[in-house]
């Protein structure tokens, strides 16, 4: 039987249409967008239904031993492969020896008796449990004695949820002193899966059909609060089609870049996410901040979300609403109450003689200067402003050039 092998892997590589081997797929595919998230009832209820739909694929009312069909049937019905064909159990493993991505849309990653035993492998693929994984095959060389021993064994792993294994087998069995009939839905923990089949079955590997996801997290809602001199809170939604496995967030101050970043962890509970900034991290910084969230999920797809060039700034002026005149030409307007910040020069634009402008704030800085804060959030030295208004000086001068033109 081993020419399925090469039968198996041209056909996958060839085309993702059935041969003429092929039966009809007595249920609609479910695909890999279906393949993540099944509760422990929504498993059982797959594997029961899997089973239904395999016997049909293979026209049997019952597998009564027949490893390989039964697992060959129920990824067929899963979608996660589109060639029908039958073989021993000793085979199944490799029959993926050679290939990447199936012809239904799974990557297939490969856990070889030579590198793992079935305990390790289940582990690996589940993170010791506490990772929840869908649609394993596991193929066994042969067995210690009777049947197994000509024609090895292999089966199909539904999922690993919660650390417990959920499967079904082709037929009954004793586990943990509880009778299972043909197709009925198992339930027991990685050691007990391992422990049973290490009794009388030699491992050859397991095959984990991992879904192919491209998809990066999505980032939204991105918002600020609790800003004060002492620092500030970053929220936002967060979600993934399979799951987030890491998220943090990369701080630095004005003048400074992302190089210089400071990395901190972000708190994920449930769709939200949140970080909280205090400038007793930064020896004590009072001024902009700048943020980008990161999130990564298991497949290394990644998402970045930021606030952009105007960040969070920790100046908490007080309230000075009212209409001010530029007292002088090319007169700064500062993105900061300071002149320079970390060595950096705040300018980023000039007013002139007269221009009027809004203060919505005034601030006294560490130096002891007073900076007014535009309505734009721009700042301007107070030195550098005076009242708009009407002035007996202004009234005088004006009355003055009225009668230079009109007296003689």
């Amino acid at each position: 039987m081993r020419f399925l092998k090469r039968f198996f892997t041209t056909m996958i590589a060839a085309a993702a249409v059935l041969t003429a081997l092929a039966m009809p797929v007595a249920a609609e595919s479910t695909g890999p967008a279906d393949a993540y998230n099944l509760t422990p009832d929504q498993l059982i209820a797959r594997i029961q239904q899997t089973y239904s739909d395999a016997k049909a694929l293979a026209g049997r009312r019952s597998f009564n031993g027949k490893c390989s069909t039964m697992v060959n049937c129920s990824t067929l019905a899963l979608g996660i492969q589109n060639i029908r064909f039958d073989g021993d159990g000793r085979d199944e493993y490799d029959l993926y020896d050679n290939i990447t991505r199936t012809d239904g849309g799974y990557d297939v990653v490969r856990y070889h008796v030579s590198e793992y035993t079935l305990e390790e492998a289940l582990n690996a693929i589940s993170e010791n449990g506490t990772r929840d994984v869908y649609n394993i095959i596991v193929g066994f060389q042969g067995g210690r004695t009777g049947f197994s021993s000509a024609y090895g064994h292999t089966c199909f792993l539904h999922g690993i949820v919660d650390g417990m294994v959920y499967f079904s087998e082709s037929y009954g069995l004793y586990l943990g002193g509880t009778y299972y009939a043909e197709g009925r839905p198992i339930v027991c923990s990685i050691a007990d899966f391992a422990d049973y089949y290490g009794k009388w079955a030699y491992l050859e590997g397991v095959i984990h059909f991992d879904f192919p996801d491209e998809t990066a997290p999505e980032l939204t809602n991105l918002t600020v609060s609790n800003v004060s001199e002492s620092g500030f809170t970053m929220s936002v939604n967060a979600v993934d089609n399979t799951g987030i496995e890491e998220m943090y967030a990369k701080v630095w101050t004005y003048g400074e870049s992302e190089e210089d970043a400071v990395v901190l962890p972000v708190t994920l509970m449930g769709d939200s996410a949140a970080v909280r900034v205090n400038a007793s991290d930064f020896d004590g910084f009072v001024g902009r901040y700048y943020v980008n969230i990161y999130a990564l999920d298991r497949k290394g797809n990644v998402s970045c979300v930021s606030l952009g060039e105007e960040g969070v700034s920790l100046y908490q002026p007080e309230e000075a609403e009212g209409t001010f005149r530029v007292k002088r030409n090319s007169t700064g307007v500062h993105n900061a109450p300071y002149v320079r910040v970390n060595d950096t020069n705040t300018r980023e634009a000039s007013l002139n003689i007269g221009e009027k402008v809004t203060v919505t704030g005034s601030y006294v800085n560490e130096d002891g200067e007073t900076w007014y804060q535009l309505a734009d959030g721009g700042w301007i030295h107070g030195e550098r402003l005076r009242a708009d208004g009407t002035s007996w000086a202004r009234i005088w001068e004006a009355m003055t050039s009225m009668l230079a033109v009109i007296l003689p």
